[in-house]
């Protein structure tokens, strides 16, 4: 879980300890890239810093993951969150006939965590199924690919075969999955994916993109305001007019777009978990994007390539690229969609199995479903066809029904 703080823009430097530092080689390589071609956007930014082939965080760095790395996700904090994914395909596709084959597709998989406690229950609960599932792992950092196939396969297994049985392949890109009947699944995955900031001009009232630049004093990275139009601008349409800060990210959508649009030709579903907010719902001023690293919130600008970059997922955005022909359910709080999935009881079956483990199997559904801690910060979101529409007005997709009111 990465620490969570929204901030002002035109104030987030007071957040940061801004005592002067050595300049990275990185860091130098970025300052001479925006002498050579001006000010780049903070997707620009983003992009550059995450997933340069040479110095990217994504890329380089050995541990990005769990206690000794920058930030910890839902995956690594307890097996039941990925045994309450399973749980959500199992039931999911059963409803849709158990449609064979099937693929399950993780964008992002970090350690290949939640893909492994996947492949776990869907054995334990329906082993007959195993022989008709693929996995297909979407990931660009040949590191975290090698984490991920010793996780799911052992160093002595069948290379490119699952512990659990499945076949398992890895791909850099979305496009290069194989087309056919899917569930994907993404977890704090789109929150990495580059945004572009605006802030309006506070006399004329236009859009202005923020840029990274550099100050003439000492030559470190800055924000800054562009002074006319930019190419992103036409990303900004009416429904931000009652906002006075957005953040943008046309990649997530044409993510969005191609997983909709593969679930409508081919058959699935895809279920995602971030945290973020419905934006254009709410009138306020969003300012998210932000670095971690060693847990703890730190400038974006400063040790570039050895933080996380990162913003909260506008699930509003989401939805409205989501194709036609499908239909969006979300997003919900992580502490309904894992409650709805059974994660209480789950517990409560383990601590008895467990009794010296208790303590720490509550501390860990605490931490899940908490309103404090993740339960509320963190959201589900899920798309399906519209040919399976008729079955969701009596079986709402599970996790995403409203909760019965207390009276």
């Amino acid at each position: 879980m990465r620490l969570l703080r929204q901030t002002v823009f035109s104030s987030r430097r007071a957040f940061y300890c801004t005592s002067k530092q050595e300049k990275s080689p990185f860091e130098r390589e970025l300052v001479a890239k925006i002498k050579m071609t001006g000010p780049m956007s903070i997707a620009q930014f983003m992009q550059e810093v995450l997933m340069n082939p040479f110095k990217g965080y994504y890329t380089t760095k050995e541990k990005v993951l769990g206690s000794s790395g920058d930030f910890i996700t839902s995956p690594e904090i307890s097996q039941m969150f990925g045994e309450c994914v399973a749980i959500w395909i199992i039931h999911e596709w059963r409803k849709m006939g158990s449609v064979k084959p099937l693929q399950l597709v993780e964008l992002g998989p970090g350690h290949g965590t939640l893909m492994a406690d996947i492949l776990k229950t869907v054995k334990r609960l329906v082993p007959d199924e195993i022989p008709n599932l693929s996995v297909h792992m979407v990931e660009a950092s040949d590191k975290m690919k090698l984490v991920q196939e010793a996780r799911l396969c052992g160093y002595s297994g069948e290379k490119g075969v699952s512990k659990q049985g499945p076949k398992v392949d890895w791909h850099t890109r979305l496009s290069d999955v194989p087309k056919g009947f899917t569930f994907f699944v993404a977890n704090e995955f789109f929150d990495a994916l580059p945004v572009h900031k605006f802030v309006r001009d506070p006399e004329t009232k236009n859009w202005q993109e923020v840029l990274v630049d550099i100050a003439t004093e000492d030559e470190s990275l800055k924000f800054v305001r562009s002074r006319q139009k930019t190419l992103a601008n036409h990303y900004v349409d009416s429904a931000y007019d009652h906002m006075e800060a957005i953040e943008i990210s046309p990649k997530s959508g044409i993510v969005i777009e191609t997983i909709s649009e593969r679930i409508v030709e081919h058959g699935g579903a895809a279920l995602i978990a971030d945290y973020g907010n419905a934006s254009c719902s709410e009138n306020k001023v969003v300012d998210s994007f932000r670095a971690f690293q060693d847990h703890q919130l730190c400038d974006p600008l400063k040790n570039v390539g050895q933080a996380d970059l990162t913003a909260d997922v506008d699930f509003d955005y989401l939805k409205s690229k989501t194709s036609e022909h499908a239909k969006a359910f979300g997003p919900v709080p992580q502490s309904q969609f894992l409650t709805q999935l059974g994660i209480v009881v789950r517990c409560n079956l383990l601590k008895e199995a467990n009794p010296e483990h208790a303590d720490e199997l509550q501390r860990s559904l605490d931490f899940l479903i908490s309103p404090q801690k993740m339960g509320s910060r963190f959201k589900f979101f899920s798309i399906f066809p519209k040919t399976v529409e008729f079955i969701h007005p009596q079986y709402t997709p599970v996790g995403f029904y409203e909760p019965k009111s207390e009276k």
